[in-house]
């Protein structure tokens, strides 16, 4: 999936259709982070975080009924994580309430 490389947070090598990765939407921010950097996925027990773990940041995805995305993400199929405004879930449905990236200080 091809994205705007002008927006400040793409590189156009990582924008390029053969890239796969997900694409974080947080709020009016959306980041690209290719698959290749992906190190580990973890989620927590009751399903309400999932730490990303890449080699030059981290994300934390916090919400409800995360599983699904999880799952997703360790078989490098999920495309797209997207802050929602909902607070109610309906059914088994994932709710994303809160996406932060860190950055990880080089050495």
């Amino acid at each position: 999936m091809a994205y705007d490389p002008i927006h400040k947070d793409f590189n156009p090598a990582e924008t390029s259709t053969n890239a796969r990765g997900i694409v974080f939407h947080a709020g009016s921010r959306r980041r690209f982070i290719p698959y290749g950097c992906l190190l580990d996925v973890e989620i927590t027990g009751d399903a309400t975080e999932i730490q990303f773990h890449y080699t030059h940041c981290t994300v934390v995805v916090t919400g409800r009924n995360l599983q699904s995305l999880h799952d997703f993400a360790s078989e490098c199929v999920l495309a797209i994580v997207r802050e929602s405004s909902l607070t109610v879930a309906i059914g088994p449905r994932p709710i994303v309430q809160r996406i932060e990236i860190t950055e990880i200080a080089a050495p």
